[in-house]
C-alpha cells in the first residue's frame, strides 16, 4: 500500500486499529509523511467541516468506519506530540458501546428503506423552485444511503435503484452525487463539469436543471462554463459536496473558486450551535 493511498484510508476512516497504530508510528518519525497528511486533509477541507462525513465500510461482519471528525481528533492527537507535549494518541476500541448503537441504528434505517422499497419508486409531482425539473423518486437517496452503509452494488435494491438513477438525464444534484458515487472517471468528469456548472451564485446548490454539457476536456481541471440561480439550500448542497468529493478520488479536479465559494456559504450561514439550518444564513 503507497503512502498516499494510506492517508487516504486514514482521511475517509478505513483504518483498523493495527493500521492506525502504523500510522502513528510514521507520522511521529517522518515529516515527510506529516506534510503529505496535511496536504491530503487540505483536500478534504470542504467535506471535514461541512458535511463531516462518516460511512460505513463494507466487512465481513458490520463495523463502524470513523466518521472525519474523529479522524481528526486522532490527527490534533498526534500533533500534539509532534509538538512536545508528550501526549500519546490513543485509539479508540472498534468495539465501543457507542459505536455498537451506530451500527445497530445503521442496520435498522437499512431495514426500513428495504420494507419500504414500493414507496422509494413512486413518482413525486411536487414541483421545485427555479423552474427545477421534480424530484421524481427517493431512489437516488436510497441508493446512496445503502452504498454507504456497506451494501454491494449487486444487493438486489441498489441494482433496483441504480438502474432507475441511471436511467435518468443528468438534470439533478442528487442524481449527480450517486453516480458520481459509482467512481467512474468518465462519468465522473461529467458529473463534475454538470456541478461546476449548476452552482448558485452564493455557493450553494439547488435541485438542479438540465444544463448543456458540451463535452468536458477530456483531460486537466473542470472549468465553470455557466450558473445556477442566485441560491439554493443547504440539504442538497451537501450532496453536491459529495459529488464533488466522489469525483476528486476518481481523479477528476475542478477549479478552486468553486470549492472557495462553497466553503464560504458553508462558514457565513453556520448557527451559533454549531449546526446548520436548511436553506439561508443562522438562526437569530
Amino acid at each position: 500500500m503507497s503512502d498516499r493511498e494510506l492517508l487516504h484510508r486514514h482521511l475517509n476512516g478505513d483504518l483498523d486499529d493495527g493500521e492506525l497504530r502504523h500510522l502513528m508510528t510514521r507520522l511521529e518519525a517522518t515529516p515527510e509523511f506529516r506534510r503529505m497528511l496535511a496536504e491530503l486533509a487540505l483536500e478534504e477541507t470542504l467535506l471535514a467541516e461541512v458535511v463531516r462525513e462518516g460511512r460505513v465500510a463494507a466487512r465481513p461482519k458490520p463495523r463502524l468506519a470513523w466518521p472525519a471528525v474523529a479522524a481528526a481528533a486522532v490527527m490534533l492527537l498526534a500533533l500534539g506530540v509532534f509538538l512536545g507535549t508528550g501526549r500519546k494518541p490513543t485509539v479508540p476500541s472498534s468495539k465501543s458501546p457507542e459505536q455498537a448503537r451506530i451500527v445497530e441504528a445503521v442496520a435498522r434505517a437499512c431495514r426500513y428503506l428495504e420494507q419500504r422499497r414500493a414507496d422509494l419508486f413512486v413518482p413525486l409531482a411536487d414541483g421545485k423552485r427555479h423552474s427545477a425539473p421534480p424530484r421524481r423518486i427517493y431512489a437516488d437517496l436510497a441508493a446512496l444511503a445503502l452504498l454507504r452503509a456497506g451494501y454491494p452494488e449487486t444487493h438486489p435494491l441498489v441494482e433496483e435503484c441504480l438502474g432507475r438513477s441511471l436511467g435518468r438525464p443528468l438534470e439533478s444534484t442528487y442524481v449527480a452525487a450517486l453516480q458520481a458515487r459509482l467512481g467512474r472517471p468518465d462519468l465522473c468528469r461529467r458529473i463534475a463539469q454538470f456541478l461546476a456548472d449548476t452552482q448558485c451564485a452564493n455557493g450553494q446548490w439547488d435541485y438542479g436543471r438540465a444544463v448543456t454539457i458540451l463535452g468536458p476536456p477530456p483531460e486537466g481541471r473542470i472549468v465553470r462554463r455557466a450558473q445556477g440561480p442566485a441560491s439554493g439550500d443547504n440539504s442538497v448542497s451537501s450532496y453536491a459536496a459529495l459529488g464533488l468529493l466522489y469525483c476528486r478520488r476518481a481523479g477528476v479536479e475542478v477549479e478552486p473558486d468553486i470549492l472557495h465559494r462553497a466553503r464560504r456559504w458553508w462558514l457565513s450561514c453556520q448557527n451559533a450551535d454549531g449546526g446548520w439550518g436548511y436553506a439561508g444564513g443562522p438562526a437569530r
